[in-house]
């Protein structure tokens, strides 16, 4: 009977994983850097390929090298919105981005939000949901904004919670 060695094996094994496990548990820097390199990915591919009405796709250009020249401000946007959960062998990490921390001005819900969730294991990451949360007409009310197209006058009239004159 060899059920003392191998309970023995078993543990040291077991206790040796765990001990990989907690030393390849990435930061949140480690999460950070793995986060802006995603975000400036998603903006360079998805958003400023956008063709734009009359400009087209004309700033392109522009738009990477934006992206390219603001990692630093990516980064504190990340830092500021990320909530960490370590369980010692492992972290869960959630980030939630909205456009009003980068354009201020901008309505309240004009443009989408959004939030993912990765799991950080192994000195690397994985991004399990990443979602976008659409923005509603709630979100223009809110804002005291009334985008309407005038019957008597062929444009678009914007009121910002006064009275419009025709």
């Amino acid at each position: 009977m060899k059920w003392p060695g191998s309970i023995i094996i078993g543990g040291a094994c077991l206790v040796g994983g765990g001990v990989v496990l907690a030393m390849t548990n990435p930061s949140q820097a480690d999460y950070n850097a793995f986060a802006v390199k995603h975000l400036s990915d998603y903006l360079k591919t998805e958003v400023c390929t956008l063709k734009l009405p009359i400009i087209g796709t004309a700033l392109q250009a522009e738009c990477e090298k934006l992206v390219d020249t603001h990692q630093p401000q990516l980064k504190e946007i990340i830092a500021a919105n990320t909530q960490r959960k370590d369980y010692l062998f492992f972290s869960l990490y959630r980030t939630e981005l909205s456009p009003q921390q980068i354009l201020p001005f901008l309505p309240s819900n004009l443009l989408p939000s959004y939030e993912a969730e990765a799991i950080g294991i192994f000195n690397t990451f994985h991004l399990y949901r990443a979602r976008e949360q659409l923005r509603s007409l709630q979100g223009f009310q809110e804002a005291q904004f009334d985008w309407r197209i005038s019957q008597s006058m062929p444009f678009l009239i914007l009121n910002t919670g006064g009275i419009v004159a025709k």
